[in-house]
């Protein structure tokens, strides 16, 4: 998700019209010429509107519902009406992405370092590869940069929450560069089992990624793990 942003006269004084650019076709192009309903956050809206779960996607996303399973990290997505039982063996009717590639669409995902969120709903079996008849969720990373940089941020909360996420862009050559970033985050659970009094709903949680990206005039090829 990005934003391209055009002059136009109003009243005598110029005036910035920001055209949001979505790939939801698989192209770059304007979030209003496309035939999907969708919803989309660049990496400006996820950080203002405080998404960094599954949860807050779906505060911020009409039509979707996000369900726990067997566990915290085994999730069941909704749209339209479409999902799977929690028990069922049967393929997710709600399928995600990361960097264009299916994630499997059950497991939670790491909101750091993120460059957009696209929420498609509806059938998306011909752009996808596969047919998934409620809607697609596609993650993207941030891609590396030809500039040096980064950032660090640390959190505090209740119930002795600790966070740190940061990540650092390294340009190597004129061609290649790559990124590092990492989220770690700790939490004691808020909920009480009243049969043993184990504290429920923790968080202990530890994530690296790195991406490269090679480019020139002729080719772009990038790797993330």
């Amino acid at each position: 998700v990005g934003v391209r942003a055009e002059e136009a006269a109003v009243d005598g004084q110029l005036r910035t019209i920001e055209e949001v650019l979505v790939s939801a076709r698989r192209r770059e192009e304007s979030l209003q010429d496309v035939p999907v309903a969708m919803s989309a956050f660049g990496s400006d809206q996820i950080k203002e509107r405080g998404i960094e779960t599954e949860a807050d996607l779906q505060m911020n996303t009409p039509g979707l519902m996000v369900r726990a399973t067997n566990s915290s990290n085994q999730l069941s997505y909704s749209l339209r009406g479409q999902s799977i039982d929690a028990f069922s063996y049967s393929a997710p009717a709600v399928l995600a992405y990361v960097n264009e590639v299916q994630a499997g669409g059950v497991s939670a995902s790491s909101f750091f370092d993120l460059a957009s969120i696209q929420v498609l709903k509806g059938p998306q079996g011909t752009l996808f590869g596969r047919n998934a008849t409620g809607g697609a969720v596609l993650y993207a990373t941030q891609a590396p940069e030809s500039e040096f940089g980064g950032y660090v941020k640390v959190g505090v909360g209740s119930y002795s929450e600790r966070t740190i996420e940061g990540a650092i862009n390294v340009p190597i050559t004129d061609n290649f560069f790559a990124r590092v970033a990492g989220l770690t985050r700790t939490r004691d659970g808020w909920q009480t089992n009243l049969y043993n009094g184990d504290k429920l709903a923790e968080v202990d949680t530890d994530n690296l990624r790195l991406s490269l990206l090679y480019s020139n005039d002729k080719l772009e090829n990038s790797f993330v793990g």
